[in-house]
């Protein structure tokens, strides 16, 4: 008989392995694994897996039943790391009496795509994108980048460049909303780690082979908390029934031959 350490299905993730995995949903159960497998099928499928059940104290195996959609999503605990934003790298610059003069700060600049895709956010028309001249004319060699901005409904001009900078404050593409009053991004990434209220899901092991049990471990490991072990016992001794079916096995196999 033997001894041997548990497998387990699917690797554990962390904050540290997944800094980039959403916020922490409270709504749901803390989980740390992803299948893989159950992207593929319907979302309310329901599929089960078994893992090590300490609930009496001694380990056995357990079945927990889940969704797919809920087998193939992380929910880790914490917040999601953000992308920090960075601006873009544009040689732009102004003229004035038909010189060059200086490179404008890469946080006013941004593309056509972008300023249209604001005003859409923002609920403007098209239209309202222009290009910032504020009294010199803009030099712009590449022709991607350019001091674009939106003319609001009360006249001002908002830059995009700079609004794009504020809308990913706490990260790019981080949670929050735009305030069509104001036109200001309302960020919705919470202050502080929301705190779990769901148990997590147990993490799934690889099915136990006939005959296979899970024990406690031994030693210095049950002193310290270590994690329970498959126990494989020895094969049963070949019984003469069983002695007499290999005899009559390799005797038909060198006829055969």
């Amino acid at each position: 008989m033997s001894d041997s350490p548990i497998s387990y299905l699917f690797p554990e993730h962390t904050r540290q392995t997944d800094p980039f995995a959403p916020t922490l949903d409270p709504s749901r159960h803390v989980k740390t694994w992803v299948d893989p497998t159950a992207a593929g099928l319907p979302f309310d499928q329901l599929i089960s897996y078994s893992f090590v059940d300490m609930s009496s104290g001694k380990p056995s195996v357990g079945t927990i039943t889940m969704p797919a959609s809920e087998a193939w999503s992380l929910n880790l605990p914490g917040i999601q790391q953000p992308t920090p934003w960075k601006a873009p790298t544009a040689n732009v610059g102004v003229l004035m009496n038909g010189m060059f003069t200086a490179v404008l700060s890469p946080e006013l600049v941004s593309t056509k795509a972008q300023a249209n895709q604001l005003a859409v956010d923002l609920g403007l028309n098209l239209d309202a994108v222009e290009i910032e001249t504020l009294d010199h004319v803009t030099y712009a060699p590449d022709g991607e980048y350019n001091r674009y901005a939106l003319r609001l409904p009360n006249g001002t001009l908002l830059n995009v460049g700079q609004a794009l900078k504020s809308r990913s404050a706490a990260g790019v593409n981080s949670a929050g909303h735009w305030d069509l009053s104001t036109y200001t991004w309302v960020s919705e990434v919470p202050p502080t780690p929301p705190t779990p209220t769901l148990p997590a899901w147990p993490r799934p092991i690889v099915p136990l082979a006939k005959g296979q049990t899970l024990v406690a471990p031994q030693g210095m490991a049950g002193m310290f908390g270590g994690q329970p072990m498959i126990h494989t016992p020895d094969a049963p001794a070949p019984t003469q029934q069983d002695r007499i079916e290999a005899l009559l096995n390799r005797i038909a196999a060198k006829v055969g031959a």
